[in-house]
């Protein structure tokens, strides 16, 4: 999946990038994934990358992978979950 140039500044900036990069297919993979802003999960010095689809630092030398790795890894379970 190749990276766009124009930056995502907020979540759902962030999920029509993946959208339109084709790493994000399903609806209801969006629909959940809009619902958890990776902002809430970052530390201060990783604000200016929170959008990015790149990992970011979340704290304790802990990274959080990149938002198009959680896309694929919840499509690829979508089946085996239920609407709960």
């Amino acid at each position: 999946m190749a990276h766009t140039s124009a930056k995502p500044t907020n979540q759902k900036e962030q999920l029509q990038a993946l959208v339109k990069l084709g790493g994000l297919k399903s609806e209801r993979v969006a629909a959940v994934m809009s619902q958890l802003d990776r902002a809430d999960f970052c530390i201060e010095k990783s604000m200016d990358k929170v959008y990015s689809m790149d990992p970011v630092d979340i704290g304790e030398q802990q990274r959080m992978t990149s938002v198009a790795m959680h896309a694929i890894i919840l499509e690829k379970a979508e089946d085996y979950l239920n609407d709960n």
